[in-house]
């Protein structure tokens, strides 16, 4: 009886099992929103191009505009995973991944965790309030970026599991995971930095001893950008794409100061005071020089906030003792009670989660993403009524159109336009949605489409007023959210061939 409790107990200690409801509190996020993102369209659309042809093709088959002349699909990996995903289940198969991929996130951190200082505590209540500044990781279907906040998370776990016990195989995985990494999304320069500053401090501290395998195994991640099927022109092409701005994107704005952000702002709080007192003693060198520059570029961009979150979660517990003792016992005696409270609130919110789960389960045939933002209906209409053509439409609509529409329809922007398109193609295109922009006229006439898909979210182009003379309104759907227009309306034929319009995932709508 001893020993079967002793293994229950260690049961209970195991990530994976501690893991369990930070993973439905995750589960809960991304039920009750279940957006889904644009970015998806286009990512399964080129993984099918890319299984077809069996290596990612050079030059863009999707759109009529000017593009650049070789593109670099810097989301292959990614694309070419949730396109043989989709087929599996469509939407209902995408959203699985999203959480399992949530799931093994927290599991990595948590591996993290008790490698650092050996926690016998079943909640933590740092990484609790973190999940849900970093809920967009999860709230909207399944993106390149949830794959690398896993495969970071899995590099935080490999190196501190390393530093504490010397496994030397375990650095065998870190050009795997550079590797995934590179092929996968563009944020791999986090890895990098991160991998790097590990290697640099701890060949400072040991002056070299030591750790040789270690800056073998940095050397080899170093390569793996060349391990790409585009070579040298790899690195240019990602080098431009991390450091141009992208104003249009919410998610690349600053982290504004404000109650919705309190979260965020209190850990980084506690973050500076404890780097500032003896609690940084507990903290590896690389880590503090990470937290610094995670926060400042959380700070600049909202895309960042995990990184720093992530990292808090891992090594500020072990710290907060240290940091607590500097204000007394009546403050360690609230902080008791306040982490208390957190615990108790996780596992409230993560019963929800089981309850929702359970109902999720038992109407599994009815599940379905929220495609609201998309023009559904309307392009719709336009696939039913037309042959095919080029459209107009803004780059949040583009993927959409490009997934459902090519071959038969292509587009003249769409969300891949640091990938495809030249920054002269995407201010024209933008130029030529904005009809009281004085470089309205000249820019519809040089990207002049068979077809307008407008909608009142991205463009004020939707009366047939701001047209020139011809362009006529033959559709408005999706509540009247979007409308299509056409010059020459006898591309609106009502013949359009269905033997073309086979997709390779139909969401659920």
């Amino acid at each position: 009886m001893f020993k079967i409790s002793q293994h229950a107990d260690a049961m209970c200690r195991s990530p994976a099992i501690r893991a369990l409801p930070y993973a439905l509190i995750i589960f809960l996020c991304a039920y009750y929103f279940r957006i889904g993102d644009g970015d998806t369209f286009h990512l399964v659309a080129s993984g099918r191009l890319t299984t077809l042809h069996g290596w990612p093709i050079r030059t863009d088959p999707f759109a009529y505009t000017v593009t650049k002349p070789v593109w670099i699909d810097h989301e292959w990996l990614s694309a070419v995973i949730f396109y043989g995903v989709s087929q599996l289940g469509g939407d209902l198969s995408l959203f699985t991944l999203t959480c399992v991929l949530g799931y093994l996130t927290v599991v990595a951190l948590l591996w993290a965790q008790q490698s650092l200082n050996q926690s016998e505590k079943r909640c933590n209540p740092l990484l609790f309030l973190s999940l849900f500044p970093c809920s967009f990781i999860w709230n909207s279907s399944i993106r390149p970026l949830t794959l690398s906040f896993f495969l970071f998370a899995t590099l935080v776990a490999l190196l501190e599991v390393y530093r504490r016990t010397g496994r030397r195989f375990l650095l065998f995985a870190l050009p795997l995971v550079l590797w995934i990494w590179v092929n996968a999304h563009g944020s791999f320069i986090v890895g990098w930095a991160y991998l790097f500053m590990t290697c640099g401090c701890r060949v400072i501290r040991h002056k070299g001893r030591t750790e040789l395998p270690l800056i073998s195994a940095g050397l080899v991640s170093l390569m793996t950008p060349l391990a790409t099927p585009y070579g040298w022109s790899f690195i240019p092409f990602i080098l431009n794409s991390v450091t141009m701005s992208r104003p249009l994107i919410p998610e690349w704005s600053w982290t504004q100061l404000h109650l919705s952000n309190a979260i965020f702002y209190g850990i980084a709080l506690i973050t500076l005071l404890t780097l500032a007192t003896e609690g940084r003693k507990r903290i590896p060198m690389e880590v503090s020089l990470f937290l610094v520059i995670s926060l400042a570029a959380a700070i600049k961009s909202q895309r960042n906030i995990p990184y720093f979150l992530f990292t808090a979660s891992v090594y500020l517990p072990a710290s907060l003792d240290s940091l607590l003792a500097t204000f007394g016992a009546s403050c360690r005696s609230r902080a008791k009670t306040l982490s208390q409270v957190c615990c108790g609130l996780m596992w409230a919110v993560a019963s929800v989660g089981a309850v929702t789960l359970l109902y999720a389960t038992l109407t599994m045939g009815t599940f379905k993403l929220d495609y609201s933002r998309q023009p559904v209906e309307t392009f719709a209409w336009l696939a039913r009524h037309a042959r095919g053509g080029n459209v107009l439409t803004h780059f949040n609509h583009g993927s959409y159109v490009l997934f459902h529409g090519y071959p038969r329809f292509r587009v003249s922007l769409d969300a891949r336009y640091d990938e495809v398109y030249p920054n002269e193609t995407v201010e024209r295109v933008l130029q030529a949605l904005q009809p009281y922009d004085h470089r309205f006229d000249s820019a519809f006439t040089e990207v002049l489409p068979d077809f307008v898909l407008a909608c009142r979210d991205t463009t004020a182009l939707t009366d047939e007023s701001l047209f020139a003379p011809g362009w006529r309104k033959v559709f408005t759907g999706d509540k009247g959210r979007c409308s299509i227009f056409v010059q020459n309306v006898d591309l609106i034929n009502g013949s359009a061939p269905n033997d073309l319009n086979s997709l390779p995932w139909k969401p659920h709508f």
